[in-house]
């Protein structure tokens, strides 16, 4: 999903009303409900996303949020990932209490792709109790920026189920990549 608009005559990029959302929610201090308000549009754009790249029948039954790599921060995944599972009428499961950080990390916004694959190798870990039937997983991030963290993420549930289709949705891209 992208979160940024981009005018190809003008050339001029803006947030979407997506992007504006997520940039609020993690970076400005709002009362619980405008958060809400924020939660709930969210969920809505994923839920059409996701109908719209797969129909009725989704190739997954779990969905995941990446940690926030700080405990004060706030995350949306995490959020997102329990209220869609929390809407699909017992399509999908939250399995965001699996997935877990085995150490602290520094924050990302300012390291290198080299950088960031040092401090997140080993960071991840998924714990082996996924109930009956495994068709795959929804992992769910805020923010791309190299994929690094993702790819940590993904392979993590990859060594705890190696044959567990692994499915990636990010709400935003880095400027400097879209």
């Amino acid at each position: 999903m992208y979160s940024r608009s981009y005018d190809v005559i003008t050339r001029e990029q803006d947030f979407t009303d997506l992007g504006r959302a997520i940039h609020q929610f993690k970076y400005w201090k709002l009362p619980p409900q405008d958060r809400d308000r924020i939660q709930n549009f969210c969920v809505v754009q994923l839920q059409k996303a996701l109908l719209e790249a797969f129909g009725v029948e989704l190739p997954f039954n779990y969905v995941v949020a990446v940690p926030p790599n700080r405990k004060d921060a706030h995350s949306l995944p995490p959020l997102l990932a329990s209220d869609l599972a929390g809407r699909s009428k017992g399509k999908l499961e939250s399995v965001n209490k699996l997935l877990y950080k085995k150490k602290e990390l520094p924050s990302m916004k300012n390291l290198s792709t080299e950088e960031k694959a040092k401090a997140l190798s080993d960071a991840y870990g998924f714990k082996t109790n996924l109930p009956e039937p495994q068709r795959g997983i929804l992992i769910i991030d805020d923010i791309y920026d190299s994929g690094t963290t993702l790819r940590f993420v993904a392979r993590a549930i990859r060594d705890s189920y190696p044959n567990l289709p692994r499915f990636v949705l990010t709400l935003t891209a880095l400027k400097s990549n879209y």
